[in-house]
């Protein structure tokens, strides 16, 4: 039988990890308040209830500036639009059985950041995945965001404790950091009437409001 045990060795109580956690993630499952990662080298899907604990997304513009005699101001010329999303999410087990699951997700997305090889052992596809967390992070059509990783990172919650299973140790909480930079698939922009690069009632970044 496994046992749970905190960071000083003694039974330690489950707190968060027990109450409205399958609760939760049933409601996270049922109104769409997953995060859905999907390698895009083979189809395979990641799907983590969307206990985050950070969101942010920016926009950073590219220009090149060069100075010419005579001119107070250089001269700026437009590059692009660099976007990335970066997002933290806290992975919970509430038994030994729970942590296994999560374990395995950790494996699969670990393997996303790895390109796919040929039979020639010659690197064929690289690795790129796409993100959907409800309409906060989705392409101009709602969809999954396609983009790459700059891998990713995660760290054991020490506080929160193992679960024992013989000679297997693994964590109650897990807490991870994304950072995708996103992959523009069609052009973006103004006709010089309107918004140009989605579909009826989007509100670019987000998806559908209504």
């Amino acid at each position: 039988m496994a046992k749970t045990l905190g960071k000083d060795g003694n039974d330690f109580g489950l707190g968060l990890l027990s109450g409205n956690y399958r609760a939760d993630k049933d409601y996270a499952s049922k109104t769409g308040q997953e995060i859905i990662i999907e390698n895009m080298q083979n189809g395979v899907k990641v799907v983590l209830p969307a206990f985050l604990t950070s969101l942010d997304q920016n926009f950073d513009s590219s220009w090149n500036t060069e100075d010419v005699f005579g001119r107070m101001d250089a001269i700026a010329t437009y590059q692009g639009t660099k976007r990335t999303v970066n997002f933290g999410v806290n992975i919970i087990s509430r038994s030994f059985e729970d942590a296994t699951k999560n374990h395995t997700k950790f494996s699969t997305l670990t393997k996303m950041v790895y390109p796919s090889y040929n039979k020639d052992n010659i690197m064929s596809k690289a690795p790129l995945v796409k993100i959907k967390f409800g309409s906060l992070i989705c392409d101009q059509n709602g969809k999954g965001l396609l983009g790459y990783l700059n891998g990713f990172k995660y760290s054991y919650n020490q506080e929160m404790g193992y679960f024992i299973n013989n000679e297997i140790s693994l964590p109650k909480v897990i807490t991870t950091d994304f950072t995708l930079n996103v992959l523009h698939t069609n052009p973006l922009g103004n006709d010089g009437k309107k918004w140009k690069g989605g579909v009826a009632n989007t509100r670019f970044p987000f998806g559908k409001l209504k």
